[in-house]
């Protein structure tokens, strides 16, 4: 196990929370937390920095889309990229066709060998669509959905994979809502919600009859729905909950903003987030909100999150190839910092003009940009945020990350290019890389120390000790 940062654990301990993990390579083990203070953790924002003690490679997660036409080809990309975990699905009426008899693809079972050799564990998503065939009155069928889930449990385990169940995928957006009706956001006496929930329940109770140790977990669609649904007593039986904090639109000049303010229509009566409008906030009060009502913490996945080119439903704020390039290694970053198990960039390929492979099967600059990232930050355990704590989603913004060959930087200027100077902190030539991992010259101030330009994209910074010194850059100081 790698040790913690001191930061790490003081803060902790400061909510009262044990996280024990036996190992970060073991990622099936369930990490137990107990004696959390809901109220410190839903209204302190230092608590929002919580990463796990795991590996960041062990994190990184990727959408694919092979049901929907991805070529088998794209698995050696999975490798090259490091990815350890996919959220991979196969639609239940096309699987259950007869009552009781699950026929899984040749293809789906290809993937699965595949996941099993290269160490890559599957967030299986137990999507639509609805199971007309067994249940044409009943589409969405609690307890036969509950039966897929537990088939899909068994294949899993048969085929020695690591995996994770999510209950569905954006109910509202795909099929629940127009079956039973309500608002797209939950309300009380919500309709779809309630159905939502018996799924959930009746999905819990029995994939754990079958295996206790089965992972499963909600899924997303708005983030107040959250909210809704966990008034309908879920199991306690529950073992995490999938969140996708997009951040499209409105002018968000990257992943740590979140796409709403808390004051929105959509999130009342709730208070979903902080008055910074941070995707940390919402999702330390998401963790806070499972706490209270599940009785302790859980897991959180973000099983998507990524950007579409172009301009979002019209939007003026645009997404260029290179500014997704550049905010790709900032949504893992800020993921992990906000306490997630895995984080799943949406997506591989499949999906127009989200994927990191085009139509055309050429690669975009964003798959260069998570390829570099692993290798820069794979090894490594995030431990601090060296700055920015005291403001998320302006600014500078460092985050600290330690493995055996010592001590890496991460660091970007969310409002774009900046000039700072750099104090390693340590007696060792200092190498900087940018965002595709090309080794960046630097030049030096009077005393000596490195001038490092700052922009919207990360730079990797190695040779330093745990304390660096970043300082905005002083016209009298440069030669």
């Amino acid at each position: 196990m790698l040790k913690k940062g001191n930061v790490v654990a003081g803060l902790l301990l400061a909510v009262a929370l044990l996280i024990i993990s036996v190992g970060c390579s073991d990622a099936s083990e369930k990490a137990v937390a107990e004696n959390v203070d809901v109220e410190q953790l839903r209204n302190n924002p230092e608590l929002g920095f919580a990463p796990l003690p795991i590996k960041f490679g062990e994190t990184v997660g990727l959408v694919v889309h092979f049901n929907q036409g991805e070529t088998l080809e794209h698995l050696k990309d999975l490798k090259n990229m490091g990815i350890k975990w996919v959220r991979d699905e196969e639609y239940w009426g096309g699987i259950e066709k007869k009552k009781g008899e699950y026929v899984w693809p040749a293809k789906f079972k290809r993937r699965l060998k595949f996941y099993k050799e290269n160490g890559i564990g599957n967030i299986f998503a137990l999507t639509y669509s609805a199971n007309k065939n067994v249940y044409p009155d009943d589409p969405y069928n609690p307890e036969g959905f509950g039966r897929y889930a537990v088939a899909a449990a068994k294949l899993h385990k048969d085929a020695g994979v690591e995996f994770v169940l999510e209950i569905f995928n954006e109910p509202a957006n795909f099929g629940l809502r127009k079956k039973y009706g309500g608002k797209w956001y939950g309300e009380p006496n919500c309709p779809w919600i309630d159905h939502y929930a018996k799924m959930v329940i009746e999905s819990v109770r029995q994939v754990k009859a079958y295996d206790p140790n089965m992972k499963i977990i909600t899924t997303d669609h708005w983030w107040s729905t959250h909210y809704w649904w966990l008034e309908k007593d879920l199991p306690k039986e529950l073992d995490g909950f999938a969140v996708h904090p997009y951040a499209h639109g409105a002018g968000t000049p990257g992943p740590e903003i979140a796409h709403f303010g808390k004051d929105s229509s959509h999130a009342k009566p709730w208070t979903i987030m902080d008055d910074d409008r941070s995707n940390r906030s919402l999702m330390r009060r998401l963790r806070a909100q499972y706490a209270e009502k599940i009785g302790r913490p859980l897991e959180m996945y973000i099983t998507e999150w990524g950007y579409a080119l172009g301009r979002f439903k019209g939007k003026e704020w645009e997404t260029t190839e290179d500014l997704a390039a550049a905010l790709l290694p900032r949504v893992f970053i800020n993921g992990v910092a906000a306490g997630a198990r895995v984080v799943s960039w949406y997506c591989s390929s499949g999906d127009g003009t989200w994927g990191l492979i085009r139509d055309d099967q050429t690669k975009r600059k964003t798959y260069y940009s998570l390829k570099a990232m692993v290798e820069q930050l794979g090894d490594y355990q995030m431990i601090k945020q060296l700055v920015g704590m005291d403001g998320t989603t302006k600014g500078i913004q460092a985050y600290l990350f330690e493995g055996d060959a010592g001590y890496k930087l991460a660091v970007w200027n969310i409002e774009g290019p900046v000039e700072v100077t750099f104090d390693s902190g340590y007696p060792v030539p200092l190498k900087v890389y940018d965002h595709f991992g090309k080794a960046l010259p630097f030049r030096y101030v009077k005393d000596g120390l490195p001038i490092l330009k700052l922009d919207r994209a990360p730079i990797y910074i190695e040779g330093i000790g745990e304390y660096c010194l970043i300082e905005p850059l002083s016209l009298d100081k440069t030669k």
